[in-house]
């Protein structure tokens, strides 16, 4: 019972949090609205991989519902596979619960690990007013039953892990969320520059043993021809034009009315990679050897990297998650520091865009406006810049926990 009540009364955000999760799945439920339409691809591509059949290019479920993902990740879920989907769904929101409360649970260390603040309300306020600007998304991701705050949990995890030099441990979980999304390889570079080549190397290394895993059932040619139709999926799903409203490749064609083209999706990586390579030299330069301004530097570059995979390639809104670890970070340093009326108005006005699109209360129609004109996107993009903009301007005036 003492452990309860620590749990969710001194951790007030645990209880508001489980809540949440708890009229999530009641109300779906009475609603017949149970679906966890996502959950039910990886679920059926199990089952299918452990019978040996096709799993691209069959459709699981309404919608969008073909498996786009690696045979690693089919392999992980063939477990849970054998039992009923009804039983099946229950424990997989199980999960996505779990890693919801274990992010917010590191969210609120980082308040003492980078601030040394001390348990005061703002142990409550700030991960609650994230929560807040994040619900929507939170709500959709446990709709669909997708894996984004999974994903994110872990790859909080291997920061950890990193920053307590634990760094082969970081590198395997870093492997697997990257077999899940292969858009996490955008942290390779990273690893290149802060020459962390345990790290590195070991992502890497684990990458090709998880791919080719589940060759231990199919058998190497199975296994590779599976491998092959993987990237033919993602070729094509990148390919297409539908969910990429939030993307700088569509900004730029919508707003700037440059082409929908090969070269300009290039061209704005490129730009992307430059910047941010930028930011990291400006970090080294300004460092000088000090270990705690290098772990504050590493985890506004390594959670940067992260937050604009969103804005890089066609997702739905719900990977916008990927954002949360910013987001809080720049709630925090609204609350402990003075950064001037304009600059709060402006992070308040963007924090509040990002999690506008509830369709129940702006309307369907606000809702489509908001999507076609990449507010959410813009306001991603907005925020990256913000924190970091207000994290080089504060950094040398913080107290900051080695």
């Amino acid at each position: 019972m003492q452990q309860l009540y620590i749990f969710f009364w001194q951790r007030k955000i645990n209880l508001a949090l489980a809540i949440f999760l708890l009229l999530n799945i009641i109300l779906d439920i009475i609603n017949q609205r149970f679906w966890l339409n996502d959950f039910k691809v990886y679920f059926e591509a199990a089952t299918h991989l452990r019978n040996h059949e096709n799993i691209y290019g069959e459709l699981f479920t309404l919608g969008s519902g073909y498996y786009k993902y690696s045979p690693f990740v089919a392999f992980l879920f063939i477990p849970i596979s054998f039992l009923k989907y009804s039983l099946a769904k229950i424990i997989f929101f199980c999960i996505s619960s779990i890693a919801i409360i274990t992010v917010f649970y590191y969210f609120q260390n980082w308040l003492h690990y980078f601030f040394k603040t001390e348990k005061t309300n703002n142990y409550f306020l700030i991960p609650f007013f994230t929560f807040l600007i994040c619900a929507v998304h939170l709500q959709r991701e446990l709709h669909l039953g997708n894996l984004n705050m999974q994903l994110i949990c872990l790859l909080i995890i291997a920061f950890h892990l990193i920053i307590y030099q634990k760094k082969l441990a970081a590198g395997i979980i870093i492997g697997i969320a990257t077999c899940f999304k292969p858009h996490f390889l955008i942290l390779l570079p990273l690893f290149v520059l802060r020459k962390e080549w345990k790290i590195l190397f070991t992502t890497i290394i684990s990458v090709l043993v998880f791919l080719i895993s589940p060759a231990i059932i199919l058998g190497w040619q199975n296994n590779y021809n599976n491998l092959s139709q993987w990237l033919v999926t993602m070729q094509t799903h990148n390919a297409g034009n539908e969910g990429n409203e939030q993307t700088f490749l569509y900004m730029a064609n919508r707003f700037f009315n440059l082409p929908n083209s090969t070269f300009v999706w290039q061209s704005l990586i490129a730009l992307t990679a430059l910047s941010f390579g930028l930011l990291c030299l400006k970090h080294f330069k300004d460092e000088k050897g000090n270990i705690s301004l290098q772990k504050t530097d590493f985890a506004m570059e390594y959670f940067t990297l992260i937050a604009i995979i969103p804005n890089l390639v066609i997702t739905d809104t719900e990977h916008f998650l990927f954002a949360m670890p910013i987001i809080f970070s720049l709630v925090t340093f609204l609350f402990f520091t003075k950064n001037g009326k304009l600059i709060s108005a402006i992070s308040i006005l963007f924090l509040i865009l990002f999690g506008l699109k509830i369709n129940d209360v702006i309307g369907n129609n606000i809702a489509d406006v908001y999507l076609q004109n990449s507010v959410l996107g813009i306001s991603n993009l907005v925020i990256i810049l913000l924190l970091n903009f207000i994290f080089e301007k504060q950094k040398q005036q913080l107290s900051i926990s080695k």
